[in-house]
């Protein structure tokens, strides 16, 4: 059992996490939140029970579910656990957030934090049998240096997508979600409550990506730990890009993983980028280049 070297994804929402998330936690060895630690999140115990309990019928590999936002197929499929981390960062709720935003560094950490937490996974660990954690949840994205601080030989694993059809999803979601600023905190997120959401949601897309570079930049060490992944690749070529996901994380490619990814399909078709202004294009244009994407021929899809 090893609490240094978790195996984190970071993504902005909509961007493809959750079908990471869903195939790695497929891994005999990894323990990831369910949706009781959800439900009882200062309960790890009866959680725990609960789980190993709910093994003896469980049936079938744990893969996202098409179309749908943080949702796996599964008796106890992997959870975000909103409620646990809320518990360590105090955000409150939208109308009512606590803090400033959802960037926090090494500075935020106390020892005394730090100790509460690794002994509560620690718990986690041996109450599962498992050897090593797995964490997905957006807002951790710009808490990079914080988690570091946390586990020193962490595995970030970055899900990025191609902009615009990044874009188009979030917008949804943030449509379907009725709140004014749905998802990760930006610094200034207050700033664009009213604005048109193609907007909002360019700039929370470029913020988040151009924060964690910064971030990467000024921890250099961090960036050894540090693998980014493209969606498209997981929908197109599951095996070779999750080959090599579990390579860099120093994980067996188990029978449990390859079964979960006969279940992956590329359910990608050609849009019209239509409907979105001409000030949201720009806003994400930089990224195209950045990340190597292509402005023509985008395409629409996935989680």
């Amino acid at each position: 059992m090893d609490l240094t070297n978790p195996i984190i994804i970071l993504g902005v929402e909509r961007s493809g996490t959750t079908l990471l998330y869903s195939i790695l936690a497929n891994h005999p060895d990894l323990y990831w939140f369910s949706r009781l630690d959800s439900l009882m999140p200062g309960m790890p115990v009866l959680a725990s029970i609960l789980r190993r309990a709910s093994l003896i019928f469980a049936k079938g590999s744990y893969i996202a579910v098409p179309g749908t936002v943080s949702r796996s197929r599964g008796l106890i499929p992997p959870s975000e656990c909103v409620p646990y981390w809320k518990r360590i960062f105090k955000w409150g709720n939208e109308d009512d957030y606590l803090i400033e935003d959802d960037y926090f560094d090494e500075t935020d950490l106390t020892s005394e934090e730090k100790e509460r937490i690794l002994s509560d996974l620690s718990k986690r660990l041996r109450l599962m049998h498992k050897s090593r954690l797995l964490f997905k949840q957006p807002g951790l994205t710009l808490r990079i240096k914080y988690l570091n601080a946390l586990f020193s030989e962490a595995r970030f694993l970055h899900v990025i997508r191609n902009p615009l059809n990044h874009l188009y999803s979030l917008r949804k979601a943030k449509q379907d979600s009725g709140q004014k600023f749905w998802g990760i905190k930006i610094p200034g997120w207050r700033n664009y409550l009213e604005v048109d959401l193609a907007i909002q949601s360019a700039m929370h897309i470029k913020s988040v990506m151009d924060i964690l570079e910064d971030d990467l930049t000024a921890k250099a060490e961090i960036r050894e730990r540090y693998l980014q992944i493209k969606y498209e690749d997981i929908v197109t070529k599951p095996m070779r890009t999750m080959t090599g996901v579990l390579s860099f994380c120093e994980l067996d490619l188990t029978p449990e993983i390859e079964v979960s990814l006969e279940g992956i399909q590329n359910r990608d078709h050609l849009v019209e980028q239509t409907n979105i202004p001409e000030d949201a294009v720009k806003i994400l244009e930089p990224l195209y280049e950045k990340y190597n994407y292509a402005l023509e021929g985008t395409t629409a899809g996935g989680k």
